[in-house]
């Protein structure tokens, strides 16, 4: 009896906390439950629980619309339809109805949202975080609170900490161009304890000229390479010619990771992703949807010699190695790097082709997207315990501060977001 007691006292310190129940609430009405059976039923034995979000309206005006980007989507066929009513209805989905949702929980608890307000430094009084200093508008901002929370996102926006932190190559972050790290300055001057600081969370993204986030900077907006590495017809490929990874697996991304002995630079950067006219006629290309003629600033050549010859590729390899994944495709398996042998790869391929993500690279014209290391975020930040307090590096709890999101070290990590994946002879 008093084991198991212990026990149950065990389990409740180690459990996360339930958020309030005003956003409780507002995820609540944001969630739906995953179909029976799915991956995402957390009913299944050994499945964790993830709820796909129901459409919300974006109610209100100004900056907390102004927050909200479009969803990215990542099906073959976009359902125009559902996009169109869901557009005029004012309605969002994914990530962005995730936000509305903890929007509706911040206003029903009376939470101001400031905007053009830059926290500077953390005020302590007596060992206790109890506010902040910012700028507001230009002008000194002095803020008291109980508790703070540091919220402000990762650092992959900030060349120098990328480059004195990052263990990987990371050019081209996907995200909004806000994450400068300093979540991550406040946390280390308030003598937090950090972790993961190396790690993040690694994707490919392509880069089209003419893509520029509204800031004043103009930074160039990446996006994520989807199509060109799960859909037929198209493999990646380094300068030398040769395939380096699984295209279509979920961390394909780690590649980019891994150093030549010689050079000690990225022996698969730079990567291109090389398909032809059977990919154009069906999928879209660095953004271009298909059918359509390939963006300027895209190559296209009617031969492998001369695509190889246009982007810098070794010809003679690079005509080797398609020969050798069109003959694996005939046989039905990449034995090479075992593409489109798991669900998850599957389930991003075509179901309507004869294989949903292997097909020959043969018929003319062809393309070489250049595909860049990028990310969704970095991993790194302040530890924190089961309750989300910023630990110092005794492992004690520093009074009033608080972190969440990528201001908080990741609770994963090693393996696999940045670490090196070996490559294949071929």
């Amino acid at each position: 009896m008093r084991q198991h007691q212990a026990g149950r006292a065990a389990s409740r310190a180690g459990r996360v906390p339930r958020l309030p129940r005003h956003v409780r609430r507002a995820l609540r009405r944001q969630t739906r439950p995953a179909p029976r059976g799915s991956a995402a039923d957390h009913r299944r034995p050994g499945h964790a629980r993830r709820a796909p979000v129901a459409p919300a309206v974006r109610r209100g005006r100004g900056h907390q619309r102004r927050i909200l980007r479009a969803p990215h989507v990542r099906r073959r066929t976009p359902p125009f339809d559902l996009m169109q009513r869901r557009v005029a209805a004012g309605e969002v989905a994914l990530g962005a109805g995730l936000v509305v949702g903890l929007l509706r929980g911040c206003r029903a608890a009376g939470v101001e949202l400031a905007r053009g307000c830059r926290v500077r430094r953390l005020i302590r009084t007596d060992g206790r975080i109890t506010g902040v200093e910012a700028e507001r508008d230009g002008t000194p901002w002095r803020l008291h609170a109980r508790r703070v929370v540091l919220a402000t996102g990762g650092f992959e926006h900030d060349p120098d900490l990328r480059s004195q932190l990052l263990a990987g190559p990371l050019s081209h972050p996907v995200t909004p161009p806000v994450q400068h790290g300093d979540g991550l300055r406040l946390a280390a001057d308030a003598g937090a304890q950090l972790s993961r600081t190396g790690e993040y969370w690694s994707w490919p993204a392509f880069q089209a000229p003419d893509r520029r986030w509204p800031d004043d900077a103009g930074t160039p907006q990446a996006q994520l390479v989807m199509a060109e590495r799960y859909l037929p017809h198209v493999i990646w490929v380094n300068a030398a010619g040769r395939r380096f990874v699984n295209e279509a697996s979920h961390n394909c991304a780690v590649s980019f990771a891994g150093l030549d002995a010689n050079t000690h630079r990225p022996r698969n950067l730079p990567a291109w992703a090389i398909g032809d006219a059977q990919f154009r006629a069906r999928y879209p290309v660095g953004g271009a949807p298909p059918h359509q003629p390939l963006p300027d600033w895209l190559p296209g050549a009617d031969s492998l010699d001369k695509l190889a010859a246009l982007v810098g590729i070794d010809a003679a390899a690079l005509q080797h190695t398609v020969t050798r994944f069109n003959a694996a495709v005939d046989a039905g398996r990449d034995d090479d790097f075992h593409r489109g042998e798991t669900a998850y790869e599957r389930a991003f391929g075509d179901a309507t082709a004869p294989h949903p993500n292997l097909g020959t690279i043969s018929e003319p014209p062809f393309f070489a997207l250049l595909v860049h290391a990028s990310a969704v975020g970095t991993k790194g930040g302040a530890r924190t315990d089961h309750r989300a307090r910023v630990l110092d590096w005794t492992g004690q709890p520093i009074p009033g501060l608080y972190a969440a999101g990528n201001d908080a070290a990741a609770v994963s990590g090693r393996a696999p977001s940045t670490a090196a994946s070996p490559s294949r002879p071929h």
